[in-house]
């Protein structure tokens, strides 16, 4: 395992937050192409700000299925048990939420998804830690 620690300047938070985005997408793409990269942020809200925001570049570059490494079927298996729809929207780009708010039975399956590999990336608060 590696561990890649990025900061970020800037006096008020949530343009912080934004200006972090796409060096995390490229991040993401430099040092991890392939393989399970989880981003730690500091809220619920950020989770789904990050998330959408990295799916945004994904999809500029024309690559919305990069992250995902599972077949059709089995995606449709695991987005029918999904409730929450931002949960549902980002999972089917291969990039999971996790955070203490989340559904129970949200959790459960991205967090099965993420251990099996088969969504890559993960935006998380610390209560996954």
């Amino acid at each position: 395992m590696t561990v890649h620690i990025a900061g970020y300047h800037g006096k008020h938070y949530c343009p912080r937050m934004m200006t972090m985005n796409k060096p995390v997408y490229n991040a993401i793409n430099e040092k991890s192409p392939t393989q399970p990269i989880i981003v730690f942020v500091s809220s619920r809200r950020q989770t789904r700000n990050t998330a959408l925001a990295i799916i945004g570049f994904l999809m500029i570059d024309g690559e919305t299925s990069k992250w995902v490494h599972m077949d059709a079927a089995q995606m449709q298996r695991y987005t029918s048990r999904l409730e929450d729809d931002i949960v549902k929207h980002c999972f089917q780009f291969g990039v999971g939420l996790h955070h203490a708010g989340l559904l129970e039975n949200d959790r459960a399956v991205v967090e099965e998804a993420f251990l099996k590999s088969q969504i890559q990336i993960l935006v998380a608060t610390s209560t996954l830690a």
